[in-house]
């Protein structure tokens, strides 16, 4: 496994810096925020979500009240409280992962827009930065051979040339 050094990141980050600000016009902004960050049809299923877990909850009131003032079957009643209890469980883990990808989505946004704001201020690679760095690059892969390719935050990757 090959061993670089800072100062030998800091060039692959810099050369590849150079080659994104030659190329940032290209870059169709509005579609990766509609494609990484709308969250729209997820908010539109939360509330749907939500709904489901209201009416779950309300029913599972029902059954537990019919149950303290009617006499029935304790058998049947356990079942049916159980099938509710299930419906409404489902509901909510259905809920709490729609949620986490809108936080999820939220904070890709967050990070796509700072790292817009930051590459579209650069005007040139000048000396390294590690604001820079920090804001712009994601990661920076070594392969077994020695070749480095840098992920930026935006998914997008620039092979070492």
């Amino acid at each position: 496994m090959p061993i670089l050094r800072d100062n030998q990141l800091q060039t692959i980050f810099q050369t590849a810096l150079a080659q994104i600000i030659e190329q940032r016009d290209l870059i169709d902004w509005k579609l990766l925020q509609t494609v990484l960050t709308d969250t729209s049809e997820l908010e539109t299923q939360a509330a749907e979500q939500a709904a489901e877990i209201e009416i779950a909850t309300k029913l599972i009131e029902q059954a537990i009240n019919a149950n303290a003032h009617q006499s029935q079957n304790q058998d049947d009643y356990h079942q049916r409280f159980k099938k509710l209890e299930q419906r409404q469980r489902e509901a909510i883990d259905a809920y709490e992962a729609t949620m986490a990808e809108i936080e999820r989505r939220t904070g890709i946004k967050a990070t796509l827009n700072h790292y817009r704001r930051t590459l579209t201020t650069l005007d040139s690679v000048g000396d390294f930065n590690p604001a820079t760095f920090h804001a712009l690059c994601q990661r920076i892969e070594i392969a077994p051979s020695g070749k480095a390719t840098v992920i930026w935050k935006d998914g997008t990757s620039t092979p070492e040339q």
